[in-house]
């Protein structure tokens, strides 16, 4: 891995699939091995995002507000891995706010049931996307700041979709899909905060829910595609199994 010079070949690692699949997990560890500066978890940009507006007495159901608060983004940043990993949002205003995944509980039970009515609201999803491609743009011509690789990963739901609208080149992309089963996501992700006080047929019926709501939404393809997507099926391989797969598929495209 020493061997192989990362600020050579751009390259964007799209990393969707179904909730519970271990997007999060494995992301972290191909960016790790792709000496990238930090994975964009682009869960946590919208949490953040929302933990902020709520910070604001900004609610889902003034949509103007939202409008304006997405309007007023200038950028945002995330530092770090895991449970480690800040993001911060700057504003145009010249303020900023730092999140915290841990300290301002952006895992927590009750984000679960407010998220969608923020998250589906076009002009809000319409900036953070175009400030994912921005960041994944400056990645594959420049470098990571800090390690120079040009190697850009990002694990969400429809990230294929939001990179190749916005202008990165499909011959440049590297589209995986994690597949895995409603009941072994179930058994996962039990011990997660989201999940506190949810037993297991309760935790799959929403992770069912979630899986739901993403394939109906209109402003982005969800699910596997064949000719497009490698597709890793998560449901009996551990999370460093699937990492491996991953970063043996990035080292064929970059070394």
């Amino acid at each position: 891995m020493e061997s192989v010079d990362f600020s050579v070949t751009p390259l964007a690692v799209a990393i969707s699939g179904n909730a519970g699949s271990g997007k999060s997990t494995v992301s972290v560890e191909a960016a790790k091995a792709s000496n990238a500066d930090t994975v964009f978890n682009t869960g946590r940009v919208y949490r953040s995002g929302v933990r902020i507006m709520q910070g604001f007495g900004i609610y889902p159901d003034n949509e103007q507000a939202v409008e304006n608060f997405a309007r007023n983004i200038y950028r945002v940043v995330q530092e770090g891995f895991g449970d480690d990993q800040i993001t911060t949002y700057s504003f145009k205003d010249g303020s900023s706010r730092t999140m915290h995944p841990i300290r301002d509980k952006l895992h927590v039970p009750e984000m679960t049931p407010i998220l969608p009515a923020y998250t589906s609201q076009l002009p809000f999803r319409r900036i953070l996307g175009e400030i994912e491609v921005g960041t994944a743009l400056d990645v594959l011509r420049n470098g990571w700041p800090k390690s120079g690789s040009r190697v850009f990963v990002s694990e969400g739901r429809d990230v294929f979709d939001v990179l190749t609208r916005g202008g990165v080149p499909e011959g440049e992309i590297l589209s995986i899909f994690l597949g895995v089963s409603d009941s072994t996501a179930a058994k996962r992700r039990q011990n997660e905060p989201d999940f506190i006080g949810m037993n297991l047929r309760q935790i799959e019926k929403e992770i069912a829910e979630r899986n739901r709501r993403d394939r109906e939404r209109a402003h982005g393809s969800y699910g596997f595609q064949e000719g497009r997507d490698v597709l890793i099926e998560t449901d009996h391989t551990d999370a460093e199994q699937v990492a491996a797969q991953i970063i043996d598929l990035i080292l064929k495209r970059v070394a």
